[in-house]
């Protein structure tokens, strides 16, 4: 059963985001013309205490630019990944399983 759509909601266009972790440590981000993005190095220090993580937060938020502010809370965090260490025979195998993955689902489809 679907939803009637509501008439007084208005459309929201979703701007799409690639982010690219380079081994070098450079960050590079793509979009379309219409995306605007800020990127920042989250403060290392050490062991963090849960009133330190507030600090550190409070830190970020003052020293970004106001139009990013209000997007620094956990409920708007859209995605989290960890920057690894991708080799060429990493990315072979990576290859060679998603093969397998759709042999496996043509066959069975079949």
């Amino acid at each position: 059963m679907t939803t009637p759509a509501q008439p007084n909601r208005p459309v929201i266009l979703r701007t799409k985001v690639l982010i690219e972790l380079c081994p070098d440590g450079i960050v590079r981000t793509y979009s379309n013309k219409y995306a605007d993005v800020h990127i920042f190095n989250h403060l290392d220090v050490g062991t963090e205490t849960p009133e330190l993580a507030t600090l550190i937060d409070e830190y970020h938020a003052a020293t970004m630019p106001k139009c990013y502010q209000d997007m620094y809370w956990p409920n708007k965090c859209r995605a989290v990944g960890f920057h690894e260490k991708v080799t060429p025979e990493k990315a072979a195998e990576t290859l060679y399983q998603r093969a397998i993955l759709q042999a496996l689902k043509k066959e069975g489809g079949e």
